[in-house]
């Protein structure tokens, strides 16, 4: 029978004696300085800060010198996997709806004009509405590998040392990230066609909004899991356990997709930075688990920051050997 996994209830990761060996207990706001202090607090100020660390998330992108030279390859991989989901989605509907109609050759003239630009139209809408329901997890899954260096800048930074995660491979990470979104991604396809139908009522249009925003959080965060070997089981009781902040960013997430050039520069960078602020301040107390979802492979020296046995420390002086006198060769006597 294996030993209950048990976490440091500041950095998260695997601590099996306190102090923490990566954060020393003690995790400090990069801004401020001040200690953060893992706890759930008032629900309305919870969710407020959730919202807004997405945006001040993406401020930090442009102005912080840890995140110079990271940032690029996020864009890029975010155009790619948009651009690519959005055209896929649009020929999609555009061949149903030419299976449904046919070429429409049997119409009249007048009403064959009206199908053409009402399918295109009713095909772009779809288009969109699907892409704001499904990307987030699609986009998750497809970057996941390229955002990690952006969460171990922003971990390091609050933390004061290395964050490795406890797989830093591309492909241990890409692994874990897979298997739990794809089980994410099962269950949202299960309601896409609800959150579609709810999307053109009223009231529905409402709690399709939240559902999503719900959604995002639980795939979002598994950047910050992942990097610990969370299970999925573990990570749904984490984000149920902390619902305030977790929805407050998932409702910020979908509003960020409907915001022009934020969505497709900074919406997916912002988050992730944004997620490994926020797990920071999540109480992870009582999450309990039997074993990791990945070993820890992490091959960095891992220290207390401040530890005077830490990295910067001064090599031990060695051990002093006891001096021996050399006894001088044997000089032969001069002849006479």
């Amino acid at each position: 029978m294996t030993a209950p996994v048990v976490r440091c209830n500041h950095c998260g990761y695997p601590s099996p004696r306190p102090p923490c060996a990566r954060c020393g207990d003690r995790v400090t706001d990069s801004d401020d300085g001040r200690e953060v202090k893992p706890r759930i607090g008032f629900a309305v100020a919870d969710f407020c800060h959730g919202f807004s660390m997405m945006f001040l998330a993406a401020a930090w992108l442009l102005l912080r010198k840890e995140y110079r030279g990271k940032l690029w390859l996020p864009v890029l991989a975010n155009l790619v996997v948009l651009g690519t989901v959005g055209t896929g989605l649009y020929l999609g509907f555009e061949s149903l709806f030419d299976w449904l109609v046919g070429d429409g050759s049997t119409m009249p003239e007048w009403l064959q004009s009206v199908s053409g630009w009402a399918r295109l139209a009713l095909s772009l809408v779809l288009t969109t509405l699907s892409l704001y329901f499904t990307a987030p997890v699609i986009i998750e899954i497809a970057l996941s590998p390229f955002l990690d260096p952006l969460a171990e800048a922003t971990e390091s930074a609050w933390v004061g040392g290395r964050m490795p995660a406890l797989d830093p491979t591309i492909w241990g990470g890409l692994v874990i990230g897979l298997r739990s979104s794809a089980q994410i991604l099962i269950l949202q396809l299960a309601i896409w066609i609800p959150l579609l139908a709810l999307s053109f009522t009223g009231i529905g249009a409402i709690l399709a909004f939240f559902v999503a925003g719900w959604l995002n959080g639980l795939v979002w965060f598994d950047i910050p899991c992942a990097r610990r070997g969370y299970s999925l089981r573990a990570r749904i009781r984490l984000i149920q356990h902390n619902w305030a902040r977790a929805l407050g960013f998932g409702v910020a997430f979908q509003i960020g997709v409907l915001i022009p050039v934020f969505n497709f520069l900074l919406l997916t960078p912002a988050a992730a930075v944004a997620v490994s602020v926020l797990y920071l301040h999540f109480d992870k107390t009582g999450i309990t688990e039997d074993r990791l979802a990945c070993r820890d492979r992490s091959t960095a020296k891992l220290f207390v920051p401040g530890d005077d046995a830490g990295p910067s420390a001064a090599p031990p002086a060695p051990t002093p050997t006891t001096a021996t006198t050399a006894t001088p060769p044997d000089v032969p006597e001069p002849r006479s």
